[in-house]
């Protein structure tokens, strides 16, 4: 008896550091790359190698990825992981390899603030994944008329769409999703991390604001 315990303590022992290992390094706050204007350059290659990717921890099991355009945001814990936001396509490697620094969990949600393609083009390959996204009704009607720089793929497309609060009971905490009004694009939602006290707000708050 005691030597399975022993075995169990040290598998234990193992898998927590296996955890924490995914995280480790990931800096607690401190400064972050800001390229909001960085749209019209997603088509140039010098431009695109030119931008460095950041990983850092908000608060309690939430994280920000932040390198061009609109950050993302990740949710981490048992469940798995919850997205706000997926950026631009060309950057998908760079995202994939910071996420896996906080887990190797899979992405199971992902919720888009708004339809401008700096928060969306990733969606297909999450999709593709497993994950769900879920958008207001505006959104997804923008991103089905997308043409610029591409159309948006089928996967791409949210899979669920509310006008009205929503609660996930995700990883511990609640995450709410609030609609927003008087917005820069019909339909936007901000995302509230109840446990870990985090606001997403997409780009109807950022620093210019108001």
């Amino acid at each position: 008896m005691m030597k399975r315990k022993g075995l169990l303590f040290a598998l234990l022992a193992v898998l927590a550091g296996t955890a924490g290992a995914a995280q480790h390094g990931i800096q607690t706050g401190g400064p972050i790359p800001d390229r909001r204007h960085f749209n019209g350059s997603v088509g140039i290659p010098e431009a695109v190698s030119k931008v460095e990717w950041v990983v850092r921890r908000v608060a309690g099991n939430v994280y920000v990825l932040a390198g061009a355009g609109g950050h993302v945001v990740v949710q981490s814990g048992e469940d798995g992981l919850l997205m706000v936001d997926t950026n631009f396509t060309v950057f998908y490697p760079q995202i994939r390899e910071l996420i896996r620094q906080i887990s190797d969990k899979p992405v199971r949600i992902v919720i888009n603030t708004h339809s401008h393609f700096d928060h969306n083009q990733n969606n297909d390959e999450f999709a593709k994944q497993g994950a769900l996204i879920f958008t207001p009704p505006e959104t997804r009607a923008a991103l089905m008329r997308q043409t610029r720089p591409s159309p948006v793929a089928r996967e791409g497309l949210p899979m669920v769409t509310s006008s009205s609060t929503m609660s996930f009971h995700f990883n511990g905490e609640e995450v709410a999703y609030v609609p927003l009004k008087l917005t820069e694009t019909p339909g936007e939602v901000g995302v509230s991390f109840r446990g870990s006290d985090v606001f997403v707000f997409g780009d109807a708050y950022v620093q210019s604001y108001p």
